[in-house]
Formats: C-alpha cells, structure tokens, sequence
C-alpha cells in the first residue's frame, strides 16, 4: 500500500499538470509580493514618492485628511486628479475624504467627498457627473480642517529651488517706416521658498533679438522677497519688495478677499516704487524715471457656467493716471483669453491678452534642483501700444494667477479628462 501511494505521488509531482502548476505559481509570485508590498506602503509615502510636497496625512475617526502642494503638474486640475486616483485606491478604511491643496504652504482649497462614491467612480460603477456633484469644493478651507491641524507635511518645499525658463517680448506694430518691432529675451529664473508663505526670486533677462529698443545687453529683470499670507477664511494677503517690472524698485502690498467663493471677491493693492537703471533702459526718462505711489480697488464676478470672469478695476495706476479699467476673460481649459478697455485721466485704450500653456504637463521631478520651462507665455495686445495709461507692474505676488487656477466651479469642469491619464 505504501509502495503503491508513493508510486502516485512521484507521478503528480514528475507530471505535466505539476510542472504548469509551478510555472504558474513562480511568475506570479513576484507580482503578489509588489501587490502587498504596494498594499502596505501608506498613502503618504506614494504621494510623496510620487512627487507631491508638503504631504501630510492623517486619519480622524471615520475621517481621511490629505493636504499636499503641487510644483509638479502645470495643471492644479492635473494634480487634484492625481492625488484623488491615489487616496481612492488605497486600502485606507475611512467613509470622508478631505483633500487640501496647499500653495505657498498656505492651504487654499478644501474639496470633501464620500470616500466609498470616489472609488465607485474610479472602478467606472457611477459616472463622474453623479461623483462631482455630490462633493464639495471650496476657497473657505477652515471649516473642513478644523478637526485636524495641518502640520508642514512630509518633503517639505523650503529651501528646495525651481528654476523656470521662460520668453519674455515686448513689441510694437504699425510704425510707418518699421511696421514690425520686436524684442525676445530668453529669462531664466530661480524660485527658492523660505517656509513660512516666504519666497525669494530672481530673474535675468538674456537677450535673443531686439530691433525694438536699446536694450541688448544682459541684465536683471525681477529681484523680490515676496510673502503670502492667510488671515482667515478666504482672506488673503501679500507683501513684496525688491527690484519689479517696469523698471521699478519698491515695495507693494496686496489683500483680497472672496465674499462669495469665487463668484464675487475684493482686492485692494497699494505700492510705492523708483525708478531702478539696473533692469534696462527706458524710452521716457521724464516719465518713467519718477517716484510713483499705486493703489486700487478692484472687484471681481465670476459666471461659473460659462468659466468668464468680469473684473473693475479704478484707482492710481503706476504712472500716477487715475480711471478705470475693465476686463473680460475666459477660461479654455489652460489657455486663457480676454479683452480690456481703459479710461483714465491719460486717455482711453483697449486690448486684448491670452495665456498660453508651455509642455510639458508633467515636469520631471530630478531631486532638489529642478530646471523645467516656465508653465506659460503672456501675450498682450493695445490698440495704442506705447501708452502709459493704466499700467500695472509685475511685483513677485502671485495670487490672483495661483487662486484662478483652483476655482472649485473651473476645477471640477478641467479635472474629468486627467483621472486616466497618467
């Protein structure tokens, strides 16, 4: 009996079925052991290899909290996608999800949702209309944080340096014996946080071509220390001081608030600058080598149905002309487009400006210095084009351009084509 059970066992063990049994079980042992591996890496371990920063995640109760900054994805939208892919597929056991997106470490945008109804919609089992509608996104973060307290977060962005390279052009059309004037300069530039809402930056300007005016030589063209604050709910602020655009030297302040999400907001701007040689010539020296004091009061409606934005905008402008000016702009997914006009004690003026997305989407995440393009190309056009009617000045505080690219109506319109994309 016990010769004959060995006999049977020595031919399973010698038989074809063993050995395609074996095969099978030895290809599929190392992609059950990345499956567990995976399984048992947290959350903020993936974000953070990832390449996301000032990661932070904690779980309160039947509560999951994320916060996160992106210096990664051209898109806020692209981001936001992402990280929601990676909180949905994780094995965290929770009912509410709360995403934090944080700029400047500031947290800037809250977004809630039903943890179970965001991996319905990943596995395609609900659509992503009935997902959306159901969460919650808003500018007011302290009311769907205050359960936790936000900490700096893993990978902090403090003294980790970006170094953008972007084009700069200024021109003029329509001289009688030069119809076409232009100037390109190539700007590289360096971002360095400090913690804190504190950022350093400095730019050059490299010059490319130049048939427009007399500067072709190298030189500065942006030096500021800039600080981003939060001081309530939707209450924003912003100092900077150093070297500006326009050939400008000073310090200016800004506060803005959102009294109804992001369908109606205040700004109140106020600087005072001199004139500084170190960032090139100027055309006018009787105008723009003088002392001038900036401040404005500027309104902001947004008709979310239609992603356009209607602004107003009256007080001193940088050339001490006081008046009005008006926009009108539009979201195209990441192109953005709009028209202006002016009136001020100058004159009247109108125009238009677009803004253009740079490739990549995705930059590469190489260790602490990184080097990438600069995310997008400013174009402006004037009817009259070498005026100083209503001239604003470029002053390292980024608000407005960094809280457009997260408004909760625009975000969950541009978010749908990035969940699957990567």
């Amino acid at each position: 009996m016990i010769r004959y059970v060995s006999y049977i066992c020595r031919m399973i063990v010698s038989g074809p079925v063993f050995r395609l049994f074996t095969r099978c079980l030895a290809a599929a042992l190392p992609l059950l052991l990345a499956a567990s591996a995976a399984d048992g890496q947290s959350l903020s371990e993936q974000l953070t290899e990832h390449g996301f920063e000032n990661v932070w995640v904690v779980q309160n109760g039947s509560r999951l909290y994320v916060a996160y900054e992106n210096r990664m994805y051209r898109s806020e939208a692209h981001a936001l996608a992402t990280v929601l892919n990676f909180a949905g597929g994780s094995s965290t056991a929770a009912d509410s999800l709360t995403v934090v997106i944080r700029q400047n470490e500031l947290p800037v945008l809250a977004m809630v949702t039903c943890l179970y109804s965001l991996r319905q919609f990943l596995r395609d089992e609900i659509t992503y209309e009935s997902w959306i509608e159901a969460a919650t996104l808003s500018l007011n973060t302290g009311r769907y944080i205050q359960d936790a307290e936000l900490r700096r977060g893993e990978r902090s962005t403090r003294l980790r340096p970006v170094f953008p390279v972007g084009l700069g052009m200024r021109y003029q059309l329509g001289n009688y014996n030069e119809p076409y004037r232009f100037a390109f300069d190539l700007q590289p530039e360096i971002q360095l946080p400090l913690g804190r809402g504190f950022t350093a930056r400095a730019r050059a300007a490299i010059p490319l071509f130049n048939n427009f005016d007399d500067n072709r030589h190298m030189r500065p063209s942006l030096a500021t220390l800039t600080r981003h604050f939060l001081l309530d709910d939707a209450l924003y602020g912003a100092v900077s001081a150093g070297i500006f655009g326009k050939n400008r030297a000073g310090v200016h302040s800004a506060l803005k608030v959102f009294l109804h999400e992001e369908v109606f907001s205040l700004t109140i701007d106020a600087g005072y600058t001199v004139y500084t040689p170190l960032t090139g010539n100027v055309n006018l020296p009787r105008v723009e080598d003088q002392p001038y004091t900036f401040y404005t009061l500027t309104a902001d409606y947004r008709l979310r149905a239609y992603d356009l934005n209607v602004r107003m905008q009256y007080g001193r402008f940088l050339y001490g002309d006081q008046g009005t000016r008006v926009e009108v702009h539009r979201h195209f997914s990441e192109v953005e487009l709009g028209f202006f006009g002016i009136k001020t004690s100058l004159g009247s003026n109108f125009g238009f400006y677009m803004s253009l997305p740079f490739n990549p989407r995705r930059y590469r995440d190489a260790g602490p210095v990184r080097i990438r393009p600069a995310p997008r190309f400013p174009v402006q056009y004037r009817y009259q084009g070498n005026d100083f009617r209503a001239r604003n000045y470029e002053t390292g505080i980024t608000l407005d351009d960094n809280l457009r690219q997260i408004y909760p109506s625009f975000l969950k319109k541009e978010m749908e084509r990035f969940f699957r994309s990567e």
